[in-house]
């Protein structure tokens, strides 16, 4: 049986973005009072879903990436919600837990949307492209409109990512 080879460069790309998102964390100040925060920010993201979706082998089904994913990010949820509210627990700010994750949380429901996506669509490459360039015009269009229920979709989920998920694919 003949082992796969892992790829270096793949491995060096991912540690620097991952050193980039310390570093972007820890960096003091707003987006608009940091130009190396905003730096960061303006490709670090896009190049995690590009980078996920070349890895992408589509051989897992979607129940066992939302197992993968779905029982960590519930424990991380619930670790955050009671550091974060142990003095003032609520229903109310429980299911906001949910439905807007705390800091970096997004980035797991953001992932296993672009997996959904991806079968749903049975990984028709064209499709996919199209609908990643709609969903970048219509969030870029609704972003600053004031549509409530839009700003929690793109909080949460960030539906733009598809784009870049899906140039990785091809």
């Amino acid at each position: 049986m003949e082992e796969s080879k892992r790829n270096n460069l793949i491995d060096l790309v991912k540690g620097f973005l991952i050193i980039l998102v310390i570093i972007g964390h820890f960096l003091p100040g707003t987006l608009s009072e940091n130009p190396l925060r905003y730096i960061i920010y303006s490709f670090h993201m896009p190049a995690f879903f590009f980078v996920s979706g070349m890895l992408y082998s589509g051989h897992t089904s979607l129940k066992e990436y939302g197992l993968r994913l779905d029982i960590p990010w519930l424990l991380a949820v619930q670790v955050y919600y009671v550091l974060l509210n142990f003095k003032t627990i609520s229903i109310t700010s429980y299911l906001k837990a949910y439905i807007t994750p705390y800091y970096h949380l997004w980035f797991v429901v953001g992932f296993f949307f672009c997996i959904a996506v991806v079968k749903l669509c049975k990984e028709n490459k064209k499709l996919l492209l199209s609908l990643g360039i709609v969903l970048v015009i219509v969030s870029s269009v609704l972003k600053g409109n004031g549509f409530v229920v839009w700003k929690v979709i793109d909080y949460t989920i960030r539906p733009h990512y598809l784009l870049f998920f899906t140039m990785g694919l091809m």
